[in-house]
Parts: structure tokens; sequence; C-alpha cells
């Protein structure tokens, strides 16, 4: 990762894709190719499968919140967002979180 400030776009490859079956030879490409060192990511067989001519799709989010998962504090972060906001969980975890908030101080 680059950081913050650092990256080469303000675009950011999340989660959650559906990939054609092709794909996954253009993954099998893209492997033979990455020196041993190096990990294969899906990028590299999107990469293959537009230099082929073939479609790829995406959205982009809009009214989205961001969090950086790849950094632990910005994971616990969404966490703690994501348990005060899910209706099954919110109730309980917003009581033990102050509770523990509170002997935090104490």
């Amino acid at each position: 990762k680059p950081g913050v400030g650092k990256a080469p776009s303000s675009l950011a490859s999340m989660s959650g894709m559906v990939f054609e079956p092709e794909i996954f030879d253009c993954f099998v490409e893209a492997d033979k190719e990455l020196p041993e060192d190096k990990e294969l990511f899906q990028t590299y067989g999107v990469k293959k499968m537009l230099a082929k001519g073939k479609p790829f799709f995406a959205v982009e989010y809009q009214n989205y919140r961001y969090f950086d998962t790849g950094d632990r504090f910005g994971y616990l972060k969404s966490l703690v967002e994501l348990g005060l906001e899910y209706p099954q969980f919110k109730e309980e975890f917003s009581n033990w979180l102050k509770n523990k908030i509170s002997q935090s101080q104490g």
C-alpha cells in the first residue's frame, strides 16, 4: 500500500467482484509472468482481460464511508462504526462500549 496521499489514483478496488470464467485463464497467464517473490492480485487478471479486448465493468460508489481496514486502527474504527449501526447489535454493543469506556476512565 502506498499510503494516504501517495496513491496513484483516487479509486480503490473493493471486494465483492463477479468474474466471467475466462478470467481464470488470465490469472494463470499473469501468474506465469510474475517474479516468484510477487503475489498475484485480481488486478493482474483484469489487465489481461482488458488487453484481450474483453469488457470489464465497475461501479463507482457515491455517498459512502471509507475505512482503511489494512491499517489496524482503521480496522478497529470500522468495527465500532458498524457495531453501532447494525440493528441486531446496536443496543447491546452500545451499552457494552459505554461500560468499557466508563471502566477505562475510572
